[in-house]
C-alpha cells in the first residue's frame, strides 16, 4: 500500500493531524469532515481519554453501523499507564489521558488494508514521542502525518508571504513574490488573517474576471484607514455586494482585533435586527404601512432604507445572518484573538450566492 493518504474522500484507518499553527490545523480537519460527509460518511469526535467510544467504534458496537470518521483527540501529554484509569464517583476517568490498551487498539487497525472506520487523531500543538498522537506516529508512514509546525521567528515573514502566494493560487489568482513581501508587511503574518485578506481580493478580482493581482489592487484593501463611515457598510451589505463590503469593512479596521470591531458588530446587529424584523412581519402577510409602525419608522423612510434589503436577503438569510454576528459579538466577549477576521468571514460568506 502506497504511504501517501488516498485524499479525504477515501482516507487510511489512521491519520494523525498535528501542529502548532492552529489555522492550518483546524483546516485540515474540516477538509476531512467534509470529505468524509461527501462520501455519506458518519462523523463523530472522541474526547480525550474515551477509550470505551474507541472502542465500540472499532467494534461496530454502539451506534456505529455505517462507515465512520471518527476525530480523536490527543492528550497534550500522555502518561503512563499499566490499566484502565479507574472511575470516580461520578462515572467519569479520574485522569483524562489514553492507557496502553488503547494505544494497542488504534495501532492494530492502522494495520488493515481497509476499514469502514477512518480514525484522524487530532493532536494540538508540537507531536512529541510521549504524547499519544506522538506514539501513533511513530506506527505509521509519514504520508499519514500531517504536522504544521510553527516558523521560527526569523522565518515568519518569509512564510507569511509564500504562503498568501499559496493562498492566491488556491483561487485561481496569481501575485509578484515581492508584492506578497508588501502585503505582510502591512497586514502582519497571522496566516489567518492572511488567508482571508487573499479571499477579499480573490472576490474583487472574481468581479472584473481578472486572475492576476497588481499593486494597485492593494491600495486601499490592505490597509487600515479607520474611517467610520457606518452608513457605507449597512448601504454595502444590505445590497449584498461582496467587493463593496470588503472595501467598506478596509476601510472601518483599525487593526485585526481593534476597537472597531465592537462598534461594528453593535452597528450591524442593530441594523440585520431591523431587517430581520421587517422581512419576518412581511412574510406573516403584514403590509408596509404596518409593517413600518410595527418598527416606529414613517413610510417613507422604511420604504427607501429598510424594505430594498429586508426583501433583498429574506427572513431565512437574515436569522442566518444575525446569528453569525451575534457569535462573532461572542467572540469579542470571550477573548477571540482575531475577532475582525471573524466577521469579515461571516459577511463575506453571507453574501456570496
Amino acid at each position: 500500500m502506497s504511504n501517501k493518504p488516498k485524499g479525504w474522500a477515501n482516507p487510511p484507518p489512521v491519520m494523525v493531524v498535528s501542529g502548532t499553527l492552529d489555522f492550518l490545523r483546524h483546516r485540515e480537519i474540516q477538509k476531512a469532515i467534509r470529505g468524509a460527509e461527501s462520501a455519506g460518511r458518519r462523523v463523530v469526535r472522541v474526547g480525550v481519554g474515551d477509550g470505551q467510544m474507541l472502542s465500540d467504534i472499532l467494534s461496530s458496537g454502539f451506534i456505529f453501523t455505517s462507515e465512520t470518521l471518527a476525530i480523536v483527540e490527543s492528550a497534550p501529554v500522555r502518561k503512563k499507564a499499566k490499566k484502565k484509569v479507574a472511575a470516580d464517583s461520578d462515572g467519569e476517568n479520574m485522569e483524562g489521558g489514553w492507557t496502553e490498551e488503547d494505544l494497542e487498539l488504534v495501532l492494530e487497525h492502522s494495520k488493515a488494508s481497509f476499514s469502514e472506520v477512518t480514525m484522524v487523531i487530532h493532536h494540538e500543538g508540537e507531536l512529541g514521542s510521549k504524547s499519544f498522537a506522538g506514539m501513533v506516529a511513530e506506527a505509521l508512514p509519514k504520508g499519514r502525518v500531517l504536522d504544521f509546525p510553527a516558523p521560527k521567528p526569523w522565518e515568519q515573514n518569509e512564510y507569511a508571504a509564500k504562503f498568501f502566494l499559496g493562498e492566491l493560487k488556491r483561487h485561481g489568482k496569481s501575485m509578484a513574490e515581492p508584492l506578497a513581501e508588501a502585503v505582510v508587511r502591512q497586514a502582519g503574518t497571522d496566516i489567518g488573517l492572511l488567508s482571508f485578506e487573499a479571499l477579499k481580493i480573490a472576490t474583487l478580482l472574481d468581479r472584473e474576471g481578472r486572475s492576476e493581482v497588481h499593486q494597485t489592487d492593494l491600495v486601499g484593501l490592505i490597509s487600515n484607514f479607520g474611517a467610520d463611515d457606518w452608513n457605507a457598510l449597512k448601504e454595502a451589505l444590505g445590497t449584498k455586494n461582496a467587493p463593496r463590503v470588503v472595501r467598506t469593512l478596509v476601510d472601518l479596521r483599525n487593526g485585526p482585533s481593534g476597537g472597531a470591531v465592537t462598534r461594528a458588530t453593535a452597528v450591524l446587529l442593530g441594523t440585520v435586527e431591523q431587517w430581520l424584523h421587517a422581512a419576518a412581519l412581511l412574510e406573516s402577510g403584514v403590509d408596509e404601512e404596518l409593517a413600518a409602525s410595527r418598527l416606529n419608522m414613517k413610510l417613507y423612510p422604511f420604504q427607501q432604507n429598510v424594505l430594498p434589503h429586508a426583501k433583498r436577503w429574506g427572513r431565512r438569510s437574515l436569522d442566518e445572518l444575525y446569528r453569525g454576528v451575534v457569535e462573532v459579538d461572542g467572540g469579542i466577549r470571550r477573548g477571540h484573538l482575531n475577532p475582525w477576521v471573524e466577521l469579515e468571514s461571516v459577511l463575506l460568506s453571507a453574501c456570496r450566492p
